[in-house]
């Protein structure tokens, strides 16, 4: 993620086991990782240690072995092995400071490092990864603990009382406000309900709809109650919602399959109004 103590010492572990493996190059198959590798042989605090291993792209010493290119120091006979994951474990509770977790927190997760990055780091995932397991050990802020209590207790982030229904049973569509729309921004949801019936759509609000569970996966709480309660209702159903948040988690995204950290509600068919109206 970043050069702090925990980053620095999973670095120094892997070049440690280089090259107690003996290995003459160490080969990444990403560009950053050899940058970042190669970065412990520069630092004013290297002594020697971890001795220093060759790096090389995979590409690059791919190209070397077909005799396409011949990188200075010579590697054509050496021979490899896969090297075991470097895995921290509990240890990453100790390894942060309060500093280093107040920067996990801090992140937007708004993607646009994504954009900019050239490697393509997918690092919001990344991020809420470390802070589900940061919150695993009760060491998430204090005010989203308390979020996640009022959903689990009442379905919304606010633990308010009195959520929208609008039961039509057998409707085509569904309608999912979210809590912002549903407890804070009446407007909001009144002008969504107008402009569909306006347009003729059969919609249905149910009854029991709850918190999309975004602000639960933002935060490093689990989503899965969330995400159960919402299915009951939702599972094979057209969805429309209001909200980004909720659009966010409740489309699948592109690639393996869906997992806590890229979707939530996860049914196949769901607009945001705006993708509807377009």
């Amino acid at each position: 993620m970043n050069c702090n103590p925990a980053s620095k010492n999973a670095r120094v572990k892997r070049l440690v086991q280089a090259s107690e493996a003996g290995a003459e190059v160490l080969v990444t198959a990403c560009s950053k990782c050899r940058t970042h590798l190669r970065g412990v042989y520069r630092e004013e605090s290297y002594s020697g240690h971890p001795p220093e291993v060759e790096s090389m792209d995979l590409q690059e010493y791919v190209a070397d072995a077909l005799g396409l290119k011949v990188p200075e120091g010579a590697i054509a006979a050496s021979r490899g092995r896969r090297l075991s994951p470097v895995t921290e474990g509990d240890e990453l509770q100790g390894m942060l400071t309060g500093e280093d977790v107040d920067n996990v927190f801090a992140c937007t997760t708004c993607g646009r490092c994504e954009v900019e990055c050239e490697y393509s780091y997918e690092a919001a995932g990344d991020v809420e990864w470390l802070r589900a397991r940061l919150c695993s050990h009760g060491s998430g802020p204090e005010e989203h603990a308390a979020i996640a209590a009022r959903v689990g207790a009442t379905g919304n982030v606010f633990g308010a009382a009195g959520a929208f229904s609008r039961p039509s049973p057998g409707a085509e569509y569904v309608y999912f406000p979210g809590c912002v729309a549903m407890f804070r921004r009446p407007s909001l949801l009144e002008d969504t309900i107008q402009v569909l019936e306006a347009l003729g759509v059969d919609f249905e609000v149910p009854l029991g709809l709850g918190c999309c569970g975004s602000v639960l996966r933002r935060t490093g709480h689990g989503m899965e109650h969330a995400r159960e309660r919402n299915m009951r209702l939702l599972e094979g159903r057209k969805v429309i919602t209001s909200c980004a948040g909720c659009y966010g988690v409740a489309t699948p995204l592109p690639g393996p399959a869906p997992t806590t950290y890229n979707s939530g509600l996860i049914t196949p068919s769901c607009n945001s109004i705006a993708t509807f109206l377009a």
